[in-house]
């Protein structure tokens, strides 16, 4: 933008001179810029050969090897339900805009339309790009979550099949029993079981996983603690 004239003119040097995208509904670069977040459109077809327009945020990571500055695009797919919709057809709309992280680059808030109904919707990392665990904290519920909140590491770790989980859930005033989830996922994000899903009263828990169970293969898993909008998490090596 000139101020002088208030007119706008093409961007120049930033992020970085040649850096081309195009985004109807809104960019977002980290504070750190490293990342660029926008929305994308791709040309998909239904399973019977139908073309429609697939919307979609876009992620492009800081790359000082490619003259453009980043990396080329990668798609995050938030609503695999609305894409599977699409392709057999039966979809009513599907828009994915306005990407928005908060500073800390651990939530990310946007607005999508899924079958004809808009929806601002929070997006939260449980795992970064080096395929670490990461543990969250809603902003809005910090001062009434307990820091007594703890995910041990699980022992044996790496384990062959089975490794004990443990954690405390501290007393809150306001709370006689908490929702508690404990949930494991691969590296890609999935949820491969689901190890507790009920309220629990204040206190020390202790559990087995076992991988037989799920017919898990070797591999890093993301063990997820999630209680009072808490989301803490643990690494795990499976090793067969």
């Amino acid at each position: 933008m000139d101020n002088q004239t208030q007119t706008w003119g093409p961007a120049e040097g930033w992020p970085t001179p040649i850096f081309l995208f195009a985004s109807d509904l809104g960019i977002y670069v980290s504070p750190s810029m490293q990342k660029v977040y926008y929305e994308g459109s791709r040309i998909d077809t239904t399973i019977s050969g139908e073309f429609y327009l697939n919307y979609d945020i876009i992620v492009r990571y800081a790359d000082t090897t490619n003259p453009s500055g980043y990396t080329i695009p990668y798609i995050l797919n938030f609503c695999l339900y609305a894409d599977t919709q699409y392709f057999a057809g039966n979809y009513v709309d599907r828009l994915e805009g306005f990407p928005t992280l908060t500073p800390d680059g651990k939530r990310m808030y946007f607005t999508a339309t899924y079958d004809g109904q808009t929806t601002i919707y929070e997006s939260i990392m449980l795992i970064d790009e080096n395929g670490d665990p990461v543990s969250v904290e809603r902003e809005n519920e910090t001062e009434m979550i307990p820091k007594e909140i703890l995910l041990y590491p699980a022992y044996p770790n790496p384990f062959n099949p089975t490794t004990t989980i443990k954690f405390t859930i501290p007393s809150v005033d306001t709370h006689d029993r908490m929702s508690v989830r404990l949930i494991v996922y691969d590296l890609l994000g999935k949820e491969v079981a689901t190890l507790l899903n009920q309220e629990k009263p204040a206190g020390e828990y202790e559990l087995e996983f076992n991988a037989d169970k799920y017919n898990l293969s070797s591999g890093t898993y993301i063990i997820v603690l999630n209680t009072l909008g808490a989301f803490i998490t643990r690494k795990v090596l499976l090793i067969k």
